[in-house]
């Protein structure tokens, strides 16, 4: 992104804003919501609400499913606080002593959150302000509602969503602001406090919606979508017909991986919508997707390898994935791939280690079902299971 290798820090004096999709971000956000990977946090709400956030709406997706599963809630747990918000102020829980947060001799948490989303009308102004939390420590808010609402289902669910991610997210931004010089970090957090020239630069990152969005003011539930909407946004405005109005099929290839979009337009209105975004249907498997044998079936995902340690035949001691197959079976060529791999990220893609961890699957799998099946029949194997769903995802995401 910078032009320097890695580890360099360059003098970034002369920029006057930094735009950026990187869809880097995204994965390791997708990959946190899929696996239920994200930061541990607390949900407080008033005495008597505990179950709002399951009941929802009422609705009933999979009303017609066979096997319905109830995605669990992604806070790690709700306190019930004796309470009740006015205009002039809020009565303390009574049981403070119960929900006091306890550490270890080292310094960890061993009971309790010291971070919660917050979902009040209160005197709080934002995420990372410290306020007397339930009995009396600092808390932490990580998170307040994205926009003035009167409905506090959406609300809590927005509210978790960001205390779920946003952590995660930061500590990627803190990571990217690594290769640019610390000023225009300092300059960034500090209310765009201008440079020694006067200028105050600008860090804006692509949101759900389409839109750059101040570094500020990034959050994890608005940076969700934030990859696929570039790649939307961006062939739109390349491939859209205003006249003609045809529909399109865009591709991409990220990470090693196979991905498509339909775009079309719909005349549409979200009335008391609480952030707005594309409506987005993904529909395939990405290429850090893990390949697993359990109980005598195939499995790719639903875990994924992410950016670090990456796939086996990164060279990093990575796990069996998606991009080890498609490399086993010549669909990805080493040569066309820049020597970024390995340790020191001067190696090429080595498919020997993939046809290693194959290989190892492969006694599992002929262990298990008593018969000798080759190497290449369970590569293949693998990548034809996993081709069935997407195809079937693509032709529901049209039919939307």
């Amino acid at each position: 992104m910078t032009g320097e290798a890695a580890g360099e820090e360059g003098d970034r004096s002369q920029a006057s804003c930094v735009h950026s999709d990187h869809t880097f971000a995204l994965c390791h956000l997708s990959y946190a919501l899929l696996e239920r990977k994200g930061h541990k946090h607390a949900l407080p709400i008033t005495k008597g609400f505990k179950d709002l956030l399951l009941i929802g709406n009422q609705s009933c997706p999979w009303i017609f499913d066979l096997n319905i599963r109830r995605p669990p809630p992604l806070y790690s747990t709700i306190v019930e606080v004796d309470e009740r918000v006015t205009l002039v102020g809020y009565t303390s829980d009574p049981q403070s002593e119960e929900h006091k947060v306890l550490f270890n001799e080292d310094g960890t948490v061993k009971r309790g959150y010291r971070g919660k989303g917050w979902d009040g009308q209160g005197d709080a102004e934002g995420p990372g302000e410290t306020v007397q939390g339930i009995s009396g420590e600092a808390f932490r808010i990580l998170t307040k509602p994205a926009a003035p609402h009167d409905q506090d289902g959406p609300a809590r669910v927005s509210s978790t969503a960001d205390a779920y991610l946003t952590p995660i997210l930061r500590d990627y931004l803190d990571g990217l602001f690594q290769g640019f010089d610390k000023s225009l970090h300092e300059r960034t957090h500090n209310a765009h406090a201008p440079d020694k020239k006067g200028r105050a630069p600008r860090v804006q990152i692509m949101g759900s919606d389409g839109g750059l969005v101040d570094v500020k003011g990034f959050s994890g539930l608005k940076s969700i979508l934030s990859g696929p909407t570039g790649g939307v946004v961006g062939y739109a405005l390349t491939s859209w017909d205003e006249e003609r109005k045809t529909p399109i099929i865009g591709y991409s290839f990220p990470r090693l991986c196979f991905e498509s979009v339909f775009y079309n337009l719909r005349d549409r209105l979200d009335v008391g919508g609480m952030l707005t975004d594309l409506d987005i249907n993904t529909v395939a498997a990405g290429g850090g997707s893990c390949l697993t044998f359990r109980n005598g079936l195939f499995n790719c995902g639903p875990e994924s390898t992410g950016a670090d340690p990456s796939p086996a035949c990164y060279r990093r001691g990575g796990p069996l994935t998606v991009t080890d197959a498609n490399l086993l079976l010549g669909r990805i060529i080493p040569s066309y791939f820049p020597k970024i791999f390995g340790k020191d990220a001067d190696e090429s893609l080595d498919a020997d280690m993939s046809k290693a961890a194959f290989e190892k699957l492969a006694k599992q799998i002929n262990e298990d079902q008593h018969k000798h099946l080759g190497l290449d029949e369970i590569v293949y194997g693998c990548i034809s299971g996993i081709t069935v769903v997407p195809s079937r995802n693509i032709l529901m995401a049209i039919m939307r």
